[in-house]
């Protein structure tokens, strides 16, 4: 059971970070708030995903505060 719910997790975050990385492919960039929007997770939570796409140099962080966004790495 602990592996099952493992990898339902790793195949969901992955699902997350595919969605998010397509939005930021059509659009240019995103935003904390799209990525609630499109995930229907809380804005601490989407932050953290866009965290993780940054940290693995999928994703660059532009501005702060209100104004950040997300765009693809070149």
């Amino acid at each position: 059971r602990i592996a099952s719910a493992h990898s339902f997790f790793k195949c969901k975050r992955e699902f997350f970070h595919n969605s998010i990385i397509q939005f930021a492919k059509e659009t240019g960039s995103i935003k904390s708030r799209q990525v609630e929007e499109l995930l229907g997770v809380k804005q601490r939570r989407a932050r953290r995903i866009l965290g993780e796409l940054v940290n693995m140099g999928i994703l660059e962080r532009q501005g702060a505060y209100k104004s950040t966004v997300y765009v693809l790495k070149n």
